[in-house]
């Protein structure tokens, strides 16, 4: 993951996976005094795409958040974290 800030923009990409080499760039980012917010577009294998809607905030010298989508009509949050190398 690249993040970086400027204003109350946040700009940025991540890892499609941890041995990818396709990256989904961070759209709509903001922040604010609570912490992150984006989302992340990616496309699914049958066709059609999936968007992300991503919160995080730091916490322990690592960045935690949720991620949440919808999948087959259903709302899904999964927990994330990130933090440097």
């Amino acid at each position: 993951m690249v993040l970086k800030t400027e204003g109350t923009g946040v700009t940025g990409k991540m890892q499609r996976g941890a041995d990818s080499d396709r990256w989904l760039e961070v759209l709509d980012g903001k922040s604010d005094a609570s912490g992150f917010s984006w989302r992340i577009k990616r496309d699914r294998p049958g066709g059609g795409d999936m968007t992300y809607h991503m919160t995080g905030k730091f916490e322990s010298g690592k960045i935690v958040g949720v991620a949440k989508t919808q999948m087959n009509g259903e709302d899904v949050s999964v927990p994330w974290h990130a933090r440097r190398k």
